[in-house]
């Protein structure tokens, strides 16, 4: 009632008085108009546009260098053009890829304490613009495939394949997740040799093989450390267990180590003593890896490390310091 003459107030919102009388299907309504606003989306903005293509992902395409500088030809104007242009192409089909699986794990992220605010799962970026900015994305990555050898192109095709079978079905399963993984960082040094005619060796496969699966085992160590109280049953969509943390830690150890056995039983090698003036400098190169894979180990068991391993390397100054110190140990074997 009003507060003068009896009568009932013209104020009153009727929506409210229902909500009085039936706080049920007010709460109905409330969660129905967020869900709504939720897949509405945003005008799609610069920053928005580059939250959504996560462009700080691209660092792990710097793989695509690495055969032309393992094979000291950086310098040749040529090949360094072509691998300009097979970074441009990958990081553009991988950041078309990041899109689709934030599509596929929207509802997952929308439940987790971080990746609740990616564009998609908080709602800035619809989901008809996410499909849309996929496909363009796709299309210029395609676009710029084709200048290079055949050869090139089948790899990415391939890489696409597989990681969008990953996003859509692999990913659920125990250990499958992570050789993919692993095997994904080596497609981008065959990426960058195929692109720019260079050999990739075993020993460099054999390494990066063991290496990108103890980061990739980190990942999923640091995923599982850093997951909500409620959620430490288990990781979402995958198939771990909080009582995995130690074999995934011994694993992650374990390979990392090989990797620095791999390079160890690779300088002392035919192909390196032909490659450099002074391989007995390389030498040097394990300890300071052993040092970065041992810290790494140490700070995602900790929970330190609060998303992909790789990515924290390049924001963190002790990785920084080791990966200059190692460039610098090469230039000199050289």
């Amino acid at each position: 009632m009003g507060k003068t003459g009896g009568q009932p107030d013209s104020c009153a919102n009727p929506a409210t008085e229902a909500g009085t009388l039936f706080p049920g299907r007010t709460l109905l309504a409330e969660r129905s108009a967020g869900q709504a606003d939720a897949f509405r989306g945003r005008t799609l903005s610069w920053r928005l546009f580059f939250r959504a293509i996560r462009p700080h992902q691209w660092a792990k395409n710097l793989l695509i260098f690495v055969p032309l500088f393992l094979s000291h030809k950086i310098f040749q104007l040529p090949l360094a053009t072509r691998a300009l242009l097979a970074f441009v192409a990958f990081s553009l089909a991988a950041s078309s890829l990041y899109i689709i699986n934030d599509l596929l794990d929207i509802e997952a992220d929308r439940n987790h304490p971080r990746k609740k605010y990616r564009p998609l799962a908080s709602g800035e970026l619809s989901i008809p613009a996410g499909l849309t900015l996929a496909a363009v994305l796709g299309a210029a990555g395609i676009f710029v495939s084709v200048r290079l050898p055949w050869s090139a192109g089948l790899l990415l095709a391939g890489y696409c394949m597989a990681s969008l079978a990953y996003s859509a079905y692999l990913k659920k399963h125990l250990f499958v997740d992570v050789v993919l993984l692993a095997a994904f960082f080596a497609v981008r040094l065959l990426f960058g040799g195929a692109a720019t005619g260079i050999e990739i060796s075993v020993w460099t496969l054999a390494f990066s093989m063991f290496l990108f699966l103890s980061l990739a085992l980190m990942k999923r160590l640091t995923e599982l450390r850093n997951a909500p109280e409620p959620s430490k049953s288990g990781l979402s969509r995958r198939g771990y267990l909080a009582e995995d943390l130690q074999p995934i830690s011994a694993l992650s150890c374990g390979s990392g180590l090989l990797s620095v056995m791999v390079l160890a039983f690779y300088i002392q090698s035919a192909e390196v003593h032909a490659l450099y003036s002074h391989p007995l400098l390389l030498w040097l190169v394990c300890p300071l890896l052993l040092y970065w894979i041992g810290r790494f180990a140490i700070l995602a068991n900790r929970g330190y490390i609060h998303h992909d391993p790789i990515v924290f390397a390049f924001n963190d100054p002790a990785s920084l310091l080791t990966g200059a110190l190692t460039l610098a140990v090469v230039l000199c074997a050289i």
